[in-house]
């Protein structure tokens, strides 16, 4: 059977960013949430270095701590090129929910085929998308409920939902491998900083890493058996956690 011809096809790329209270470490030079506010101003300037990621990428910011706020909606933030004009301020409180961050996530990617019609003018025009990536960036062990978390992950991961992402976990700081080890889906990858003292230089790494797995994702360079993310481009300062050692 021949594969289907898309007028456009798209990329969607959710960048999920923990904002509990210890992501205000250092001073405003080494702060790791400042940091983290970055990654917008760096998504635009790749949308300006290379067109084809412009036209094709399309990214949603996810923050959360007790709960998860949208501040990027997937499917309706424009060009990467435009995000320049958003202001994003992350907002540190509460404690470290990954079940709000899984169930937000869903939200958004169910969200998506819609937001997309109605964004991009797209009446008439054959739509493809591919599977979204997700970026979950975490300095802490999760706190809430069990039960409650693992059935979101399971709503989010479930192989009969259309837009099950690929999932990379990122852990800087103080959380334990063992607890994150397991959040990974598909494609993805679960990775930990070396040095768990240096969360502001590791979150610099990773976005290198997340601008890099973005270019290569919107310029083709993508092998359907590979890990969604090129391993030999992964930064010095991470390793990767092979969960089956852990469990």
């Amino acid at each position: 059977m021949g594969s289907t011809l898309y007028d456009i096809t798209f990329s969607p790329f959710l960048i999920i960013q923990d904002t509990s209270p210890s992501m205000l470490r250092g001073d405003e030079e080494t702060c790791p949430l400042r940091i983290a506010e970055r990654i917008v101003p760096n998504l635009a300037r790749i949308g300006r270095e290379f067109p084809t990621v412009d036209q094709s990428t399309r990214v949603g910011l996810i923050e959360f701590n007790t709960d998860a706020h949208v501040l990027l909606p997937i499917g309706a933030s424009g060009l990467l090129s435009q995000l320049e004009e958003r202001d994003v301020k992350f907002t540190a409180d509460g404690s470290t929910h990954y079940g709000a961050a899984f169930r937000a996530a869903r939200t958004e990617l169910e969200q998506l085929p819609g937001r997309l019609q109605r964004h991009e003018r797209l009446s008439g025009l054959k739509v493809g998308i591919h599977r979204p990536v997700v970026f979950f960036i975490t300095d802490g062990n999760p706190n809430d409920d069990d039960e409650e978390r693992d059935e979101q992950w399971r709503r989010l991961t479930d192989p009969a939902f259309r837009f099950a992402p690929h999932f990379i976990t990122c852990g800087v700081g103080d959380v334990a491998p063992d607890k994150i080890a397991k959040y990974r889906n598909r494609r993805g990858s679960v990775l930990i900083a070396r040095d768990p003292k240096d969360v502001a230089a590791s979150i610099v790494d990773l976005v290198e890493l997340m601008n890099g797995t973005i270019i290569g994702l919107g310029t083709g360079m993508d092998d359907e058996q590979a890990p969604i993310i090129d391993e030999s481009a992964i930064p010095e300062s991470f390793d990767v956690l092979d969960y089956d050692v852990l469990s």
